[in-house]
Order: structure tokens, then C-alpha cells, then sequence
């Protein structure tokens, strides 16, 4: 068990030791006992938990259906068939001249790879390779 280990328990797991894994508890426990600075970390998640205990929640109310349901009508409804990219742009998060600047960026790599270099291309005979029956072989069998 590390120093750093237990530091992690004390916060995941608070300051009792009963909420800690049990396959690291004795371990834990050992730690605290043989480390000054252990036992100091110990005690800040036991004051930590005594605040969070002695907290009260607040009252929440029963969720009103009717209000929800005029909010959600209320609120202005948007046609996707309007910007049919504007999701993606939003999901993006750009806009303006920087989403153009990207559209352009797209679209001149996809140019630069559909019209590369013409000796990466697959030559003549390799697409042969792959289609070996003939136009005039396939004129035939009809």
C-alpha cells in the first residue's frame, strides 16, 4: 500500500473504513497507523465526511408535467431540411470562415487524392488481373 494509494481510497471512499475494499483495508489500516501523514490525511476525510453527513438536501417538488410540456412546446422549433449541415457544423464547433476554411481544406484533399500521382494509380494490367474475362468474351455468352 502506498501513501498515494491510500490518498486515493480516503477520496473515493471517505474516512470509515468499512466503506474501504476489503482486500486493501488491512493494508490501509497498517498504513495509517505507521504514518504520521497518513493519519492527517485520514482525519481531513473525516472532517470532510462529518460536513457532508450534517448537510441536508433540499425539498424537491414532484415534477409538474403540464410546465414542462409548455416549455418544450414553446420553445422555437428548427428544420433540419433548412441547414443540412449545420448540425454537423455545430457538432463541430465552428462557424463562420473557420467551417469554410475546413469545407475547403475537405474538399481539396479529397481532389488531391482522387487525382494524385498517376504512377500510385493501378496499372492497366493489374485491373486486368482483377476483370480477366474480356469485353468480347462477355459479348459472346449473351
Amino acid at each position: 500500500m502506498t501513501f498515494e494509494r491510500l490518498q486515493a481510497i480516503l477520496d473515493a471512499y471517505g474516512a470509515d473504513p468499512a466503506r474501504w475494499p476489503e482486500s486493501e483495508r488491512p493494508a490501509a489500516e497498517g498504513l495509517l497507523a505507521a504514518m504520521p501523514e497518513a493519519h492527517a490525511q485520514h482525519d481531513a476525510a473525516a472532517r470532510l465526511d462529518a460536513m457532508l453527513d450534517a448537510m441536508t438536501l433540499p425539498k424537491l417538488r414532484p415534477l409538474d408535467t403540464t410546465i414542462l410540456t409548455a416549455r418544450v412546446v414553446a420553445m422555437p422549433q428548427r428544420d433540419p431540411l433548412r441547414q443540412p449541415i449545420g448540425w454537423l457544423v455545430h457538432a463541430i464547433g465552428v462557424d463562420g470562415p473557420a467551417a469554410a476554411g475546413l469545407a475547403l481544406a475537405a474538399a481539396l484533399a479529397g481532389f488531391i487524392i482522387g487525382w494524385g500521382d498517376p504512377e500510385t494509380a493501378i496499372a492497366d494490367e493489374a485491373l486486368a488481373a482483377l476483370f480477366p474475362v474480356s469485353s468480347s468474351e462477355a459479348d459472346q455468352s449473351w
